[in-house]
This record gives C-alpha cells, sequence and structure tokens, in this order.
C-alpha cells in the first residue's frame, strides 16, 4: 500500500509541474534560404525583414570563399556574414541589421543561431544582440573562426504594447565576421486559468485515492 501512495503522491506533484507548463506562438522566423531567390550576393542590403543600418553584411551558404578558406560547415541553406565585402565597396565597417516589431504585452523567447568565420584560423570574431535599443536585450557573443552554428537564446517581458527594435550588430572590420542564421522570435502563453484548476484538481484526487487505498 505504502508504494500505491507513493505513486499517488508522484502522479499528484507531476499533474500540479504541468499546471506550470507553457506554450509558445511563434512571431516571427527567418532563415534567409528565400532571399535573393537563393543566391548569394555580397554587400546585400535587399533583406525582405531586416534593413542594413550600418556597415556592410553578405548573403552567402557552405562552402564559403575566402583567402584562407577553411570551413568545416555543411549545408545550412543561406546565412550572413556580419562583415561583410565592404573592401569592395569603400565601407570596411562590419554590419547591422535591423527589424522592428510591434509587440503586445507579455513574455517573449528570441531564439537565433551563430557560427565562427569558418574561413580565417585563431580569428575571434564578435556579434551584439539587443531588443529595445538594449532595455530588454542586450548580448554579446565571441566565437572562434571554426564554431559551428550554435543556437542562442534570450528571454524578454513587455509591459505594454510598443514598437521593438531587434538589431544583430557585428563588430570588424576586416570583411570576414560571424555567421547568422535561424531567427525566430515567439510569444510565450500560458496554460489558461481553468486547464490549470483542472489539473491541480486530479493531482489532488490521486492523493486522496491513494491514502484512501492505504487505510483498507
Amino acid at each position: 500500500m505504502k508504494q500505491k501512495y507513493l505513486v499517488g503522491i508522484a502522479c499528484g506533484m507531476m499533474l500540479l509541474g504541468m499546471a506550470g507548463m507553457v506554450n509558445a506562438t511563434l512571431i516571427f522566423s527567418d532563415n534567409f534560404d528565400g532571399e535573393n531567390n537563393g543566391n548569394i550576393s555580397p554587400n546585400y542590403v535587399s533583406f525582405d525583414n531586416w534593413t542594413v543600418s550600418d556597415g556592410n553584411v553578405d548573403l552567402v551558404s557552405a562552402p564559403l570563399d575566402a583567402v584562407l578558406s577553411i570551413n568545416t560547415l555543411t549545408d545550412n541553406g543561406l546565412f550572413v556574414d556580419m562583415d561583410g565585402s565592404g573592401l569592395h565597396f569603400g565601407n570596411m565597417d562590419a554590419g547591422k541589421m535591423t527589424h522592428i516589431f510591434t509587440l503586445d504585452p507579455g513574455d517573449y523567447i528570441l531564439s537565433y543561431s551563430l557560427a565562427g568565420n569558418q574561413r580565417r584560423p585563431l580569428d575571434i570574431d564578435q556579434v551584439n544582440v539587443s531588443v529595445g535599443q538594449g532595455s530588454l536585450v542586450n548580448s554579446s557573443h565571441a566565437l572562434s573562426w571554426d564554431s559551428p552554428f550554435t543556437s542562442f537564446t534570450q528571454e524578454f517581458s513587455i509591459a505594454s504594447i510598443e514598437l521593438v527594435q531587434l538589431s544583430f550588430e557585428g563588430i570588424g572590420g576586416d570583411d570576414i565576421g560571424m555567421l547568422l542564421d535561424d531567427i525566430k522570435l515567439e510569444k510565450v502563453d500560458p496554460v489558461p486559468e481553468s486547464a490549470t484548476i483542472l489539473l491541480m484538481g486530479i493531482g489532488l484526487a490521486g492523493l486522496v485515492n491513494a491514502r484512501r487505498k492505504n487505510k483498507r
């Protein structure tokens, strides 16, 4: 009987824990594969969802070409080199990409993938990520040249409806930078209160039933 009682407790705790589970609604996603009819382009500025507000970025794919091309990436579709081909266009600054959202109040999850430049050994490049001019998210990532695509996640909350700027900014000026891909923004949807109460009731019922059997 004691074992059944413990099982009841475990089930109740599990169901109570489920009350705190959340779902997420996709607000925005971009993997750049649809840009430029699927073709790479240096100093690319015609993004569907982004404004290049400073410097240069390149729309690229694997394998990458450079003077010291030693790239370790497998096929990842199209992605963005955050320090574009400024040498050929008279501006050596790394690029800054921005997108403006109108967001409702709530909790949000921003995710994205970054990789090292894959071409210039010993380099450590950097990308800064900000949401709301840095008031909501202000993060910096520095990866070695041979780092594969790695996913990063940032969480933030909005108190009232507002315009919010999302920015990815490369740091450098040598025409070869970190690589950006797979950007997603999701809004967190808590479990409705009625569902929470139902789950708690099921959990408590399990505890009561286990105790009754234990007394017999």
